[in-house]
């Protein structure tokens, strides 16, 4: 959590570093809503730039406020970011625990590595969703069941996998969870 909220807050170095890590390992900061969230806003902000006349922002003060509201904006965004990234933190750390005794042979960063990718594989990551289903995210009307459905699949088939490959290496408390 304080890792999180250093991101938001720019404090304390270590856990700043370790949110780079974090980010580094594709754990945070790539959720579909958060992307989603920052894209309308740089193209509203795009059509606020192309504004050539106080009249088209209907008035100068206007513009002021939208740039004050950009900032709360973006503060609103980090903070609903948090909460999901704060949960794949967790992930990551539980996971890292489990595989840690199971594999033994692993340096701590491909331990990190593994880790980061049964979390990223284990749980929603809207990144990892197939260019067709991201363009289908897109409509209006079925774009985001379509994404939740897409990446509820995906993460079950990929738990089925993990749990295979640590049955098949004698892990079975690992592969029953």
């Amino acid at each position: 959590v304080s890792a999180i909220w250093s991101d938001a807050a720019g404090s304390s170095r270590s856990a700043q570093l370790y949110f780079n890590k974090m980010t580094r390992l594709g754990l945070v900061g790539e959720e579909m809503t958060t992307a989603e969230l920052q894209r309308v806003l740089k193209d509203f902000q795009g059509h606020v730039d192309e504004s050539v006349s106080a009249e088209d922002l209907l008035s100068r003060g206007t513009g002021g406020l939208l740039k004050k509201a950009k900032k709360t904006f973006n503060a609103a965004v980090r903070i609903y970011r948090a909460s999901d990234e704060v949960g794949k933190i967790m992930n990551f750390e539980m996971e890292r625990e489990l595989l840690k005794p199971l594999y033994p042979e692993l340096t701590d960063a491909q331990l990190d590595t593994l880790a980061a990718q049964r979390t990223r594989g284990g749980v929603p990551t809207y990144s990892e969703m197939p260019p067709a289903i991201q363009r289908l995210r897109m409509q209006p009307f079925v774009g985001p069941f379509m994404s939740f459905f897409y990446e509820a699949m995906r993460t079950q088939v990929m738990n089925v996998k993990y749990a295979a490959i640590e049955a098949k290496r004698g892990n079975l408390a690992y592969a029953s969870r």
